[in-house]
């Protein structure tokens, strides 16, 4: 299981770095009926909650050792807007982001991609919504590894079930994990 999500990480930053140097530079084609979106479509699961919404809405939780993480978690991920001096409270670009919430932020950006499809078959790529740094934050220390990696292998099981696995065993698959 830990094998596979190291798979989904790899094809997941390929399909990422394809993604963006092809829309820098300028060659994502609109073809075949002037469709922006050919060849660009994603399809993003919508997860059983205890793979990402649960993690989220424990936040309180969710540090295990390191306590709340809820003000890390607001802002659709980003945390508190920070000043240039790194105070609260300012509209500089700045955000007081903990390393871990990238899942969480990846996850909100992705829902504004303007070409996201419904239809898994039209889909170049297909987003798993895993928040597996904050899991593994959760249960980092003091916890034995059956517990630690619980929801790593639910998850996998429960991808392996998924029509839009089988139709190419999980290579067209990607997530994001922070660290």
């Amino acid at each position: 299981s830990l094998r596979n999500l190291a798979i989904l990480a790899v094809v997941a930053w390929t399909f990422f770095l394809y993604l963006d140097f092809s829309v820098i530079s300028g060659t994502a084609e609109v073809s075949n009926g002037g469709d922006p979106c050919r060849g660009r479509y994603i399809y993003v699961y919508d997860l059983p909650p205890r793979f990402n919404t649960d993690i989220i809405r424990d936040c309180r939780k969710a540090g295990g050792r390191w306590g709340d993480m809820c003000a890390f978690l607001s802002n659709a991920g980003l945390g508190r807007p920070l000043t240039d001096d790194g105070t609260d409270g300012g509209g500089a670009g700045w955000y007081d982001t903990h390393e871990l919430a990238l899942d969480a932020i990846f996850h909100n950006r992705m829902k504004q991609y303007a070409c996201l499809t419904n239809r898994s078959a039209a889909a170049a790529a297909v987003f798993v919504p895993f928040y597996a740094g904050l899991d593994f934050l959760r249960y980092r220390w003091g916890y034995d590894n059956a517990t630690r990696d619980a929801a790593s292998a639910d998850l996998s099981f429960w991808l392996t079930v998924q029509p839009q696995w089988r139709r190419m065993a999980g290579r067209d698959h990607f997530l994001v994990a922070g660290r």
